[in-house]
């Protein structure tokens, strides 16, 4: 006799009745540092029911959270049938220290215990549901998902707004093909120029002067590394394409210090392996037709026609 299989086998989210929208909303984005996946309201005659949508970054199933904050609508969630009693996520065991530190610096009461060999964080959601986060071993696999995954999108339009820069400069391009040595300024020199990534979103943790302005703490930040990257104040005609730049490996457009980004080098050894063949074969490129791609946050191509010659 055959065991049938279990019909649930994994859960796409958890759901908790809390309190305010609002203070639901800051406890799992700038305080746990949850993505914000989804927001949607019902109606019930004119008061709006919220329901948030959180995990993580590209919202995949049993990693969410989602809430239904009642206060506004004069209903109030409790513990019961059908009802949270603790929430557990896990988290790598390495950062257990500094959200301790964090959740005590805005006036939570977070306990470290341990169980079955593992370090658990305990505190409460404003409302009073229990959360633990569980620390757990860095897993090799999400390291190197973290490496590859990030790095598409944006080594792909680095490429192609190489091959852009090459066809609108060829003088450039002839440069490059009578000196290879110069691949790694020129590719410094391309992300510069067109920064795949224009800017990225930050969040700060204590308060920040910077240039005479405050950066107050808990606050958002946009930093615009293809604004820093073309700032007249840092370069000498920001707006040339020149592949013998001096210093332009000082560029920003991989971050900076520990913000940068981990997949710089791999990144920068595909161009170079690319263009050193290129190099070889290709005397000039010719740009038929281009369109941009209308993303806030991307910089490239949606498709770029291109002939060599």
């Amino acid at each position: 006799m055959s065991t049938a299989a279990p019909i649930i086998q994994r859960h796409h989210h958890i759901t908790l009745c809390v309190g305010d929208a609002q203070e639901d909303y800051d406890f799992h984005t700038k305080l746990l540092s949850l993505k914000s996946v989804k927001k949607t309201a019902l109606y019930d005659g004119t008061v709006p029911i919220y329901h948030l949508y959180y995990g993580n970054d590209h919202g995949d199933e049993s990693t969410l959270v989602t809430s239904f904050p009642m206060r506004q609508s004069g209903r109030k969630g409790r513990p019961g049938t059908g009802q949270i009693g603790t929430l557990a996520l896990a988290v790598p065991v390495a950062g257990l220290d500094f959200r301790h530190q964090r959740l005590a610096a805005h006036g939570f009461a977070p306990s470290i215990s341990e169980r079955f060999g593992e370090r658990v964080l305990g505190f409460a959601h404003p409302c009073g549901i229990t959360y633990e986060l569980i620390g757990t071993a860095d897993d090799a696999r999400l390291m190197a998902l973290s490496y590859v995954a990030p790095s598409l999108d944006t080594t792909i339009f680095a490429i192609g707004s190489a091959i852009w820069l090459f066809a609108n400069y060829p003088d450039q391009w002839q440069l490059l093909r009578d000196d290879p040595s110069l691949i790694p300024t020129a590719i410094n020199e391309i992300l510069r120029m067109e920064s795949p990534i224009q800017g990225f979103s930050r969040y700060s943790v204590a308060d920040h002067e910077f240039d005479g302005v405050t950066l107050p703490a808990d606050s958002r930040i946009i930093v615009l590394y293809g604004s820093a990257n073309r700032d007249e104040r840092r370069w000498t005609s920001p707006e040339t394409f020149d592949i013998r730049r001096g210093g332009v490996a000082r560029h920003l457009a991989f971050g900076y210090g520990e913000h940068a980004c981990i997949g710089l080098n791999l990144a920068k050894l595909e161009m170079a392996a690319l263009f050193s063949a290129l190099a070889a074969t290709v005397g000039r490129f010719e740009c038929v037709s281009s369109e941009r791609v209308l993303n806030n946050t991307l910089r490239g191509f949606r498709h770029l026609d291109v002939r060599v010659h």
